[in-house]
């Protein structure tokens, strides 16, 4: 009996230490796949994360910059002046051209007349007694008897008629008054045969467009042709 307990010592002695060894193995076990999931899982979503941050806070600013780009491009286009010139209106008759912006290239001319009143030396109209000449009206492409746009209306007054129409002309006072505005029209050009002058209040109705001829006028459109 004693020697069968003798014999089962080291067999008891043997198990635990297989067991310690075994409980030790699994706890260095499980702490290696816990510091390899932190070693390799943590810098990669950290990764991940910021790529993604990035590229979200990345796509407002570039949206913003096309915008900007996009507002930019309209705004030079909005300020780029008319391109006068490129369409060109041309009388030989009187000898007078008139640069227009390239949208007009299919202007209309309408060959019209103006009609003066008649003032005697004293200031007095007389009575059944007009002045007449040639008017040239053109007018905008795109008029339409639904939408009409202004005319470029333009005088054409020889150099004495020009003087009769200004006070203090030959006889001290204007002689000749064309429409119902108190003041004569204004120069735009002349050679030696004619005056051209434009309409007062000839735009007084303010129809489409009415900006832009009164800008082509005075900003010199009107040029005279010199023999």
């Amino acid at each position: 009996m004693k020697r069968l307990q003798r014999l089962q010592r080291p067999h008891k002695m043997v198990f635990g230490i297989v067991c310690i060894a075994l409980i030790i193995g699994s706890v260095y076990y499980t702490s290696q796949n816990q510091n390899q999931t932190i070693d390799n899982g943590t810098p990669e979503t950290g990764e991940n994360s910021k790529d993604m941050t990035s590229q979200q806070s990345m796509s407002p600013d570039s949206d913003r910059a096309s915008d900007n780009d996009n507002a930019n491009a309209s705004d030079n286009a909005a300020q780029q002046p008319i391109p006068e010139g490129n369409a060109i209106y041309q009388n030989d008759v009187y000898g007078f051209k008139v640069a227009l912006p390239a949208w007009w290239k299919d202007y209309q001319i309408i060959d019209a007349e103006w009609k003066a009143d008649v003032f005697d030396e004293e200031g007095n109209r007389v009575e059944d007694q007009t002045v007449t000449g040639p008017k040239i009206i053109i007018r905008n492409p795109a008029y339409t008897a639904e939408v009409p746009t202004e005319d470029m209306p333009i005088l054409i007054l020889t150099h004495e008629q020009w003087l009769a129409m200004q006070e203090g002309g030959e006889n001290g006072m204007e002689t000749l008054h064309i429409g119902a505005a108190p003041m004569p029209p204004s120069l735009l050009a002349e050679n030696d045969q004619y005056v051209f002058a434009l309409p007062a209040r000839y735009n007084f109705d303010y129809l489409k467009g009415y900006e832009e001829v009164d800008a082509l006028l005075q900003g010199g459109a009107v040029e005279a042709l010199q023999e």
